[in-house]
């Protein structure tokens, strides 16, 4: 059984490593609405948020805070998130959506290649067998981010591999 930071989200490290599975329906409501978001509501229309992240200097102890543009899509998604689940959950499904359009990003051609995904008039047509694999796989490529720190990505071989597993179960 997992541990209880696990299960609710509070581990960074278990945030920050996909750790902690998303369900794939619900996380195709949430990039549902993401979509909408875009597709059928001005950004004039959308929910105004008045939020900002307080950072603390550890050495001087100096505090800064940072204003939110609620127009920004990821803080509509932060909200969007926030609203539905506990905040270590959130956090993690957050993440992991980031990490899922990077990843699609990424590999977007040999996605194709590979028939996981196509393109539909302009849009990318992905396959739910694929997003199910990346909505349970942990992030297992360490790599090294721009800022220099160590960070985490799929594995593109073995998100294939869980997508044919999953494939194969239905």
């Amino acid at each position: 059984m997992a541990d209880q930071s696990c299960q609710n989200g509070n581990n960074s490290e278990q945030i920050f490593r996909g750790l902690i599975p998303w369900d794939l329906e619900d996380f195709l409501e949430t990039l549902k609405a993401h979509v909408s978001l875009f597709t059928k509501i001005p950004p004039r229309d959308w929910k105004k948020i008045e939020a900002g992240i307080r950072t603390i200097d550890e050495k001087t102890g100096e505090e800064e805070i940072y204003e939110l543009n609620s127009e920004s899509p990821i803080v509509q998604l932060m909200e969007y998130l926030a609203e539905r689940h506990e905040f270590g959950i959130a956090s993690s499904h957050f993440v992991r959506f980031i990490k899922i359009i990077q990843f699609i990003s990424a590999n977007q051609q040999q996605l194709i290649k590979d028939k996981w995904c196509h393109e539909e008039s302009y849009n990318l047509a992905i396959s739910n067998m694929l997003y199910a694999a990346l909505c349970i796989l942990p992030y297992s490529d360490a790599v090294e981010s721009s800022e220099g720190e160590e960070d985490y990505q799929f594995n593109y071989e073995e998100v294939v591999k869980k997508a044919n597993e999953i494939l194969a179960s239905r």
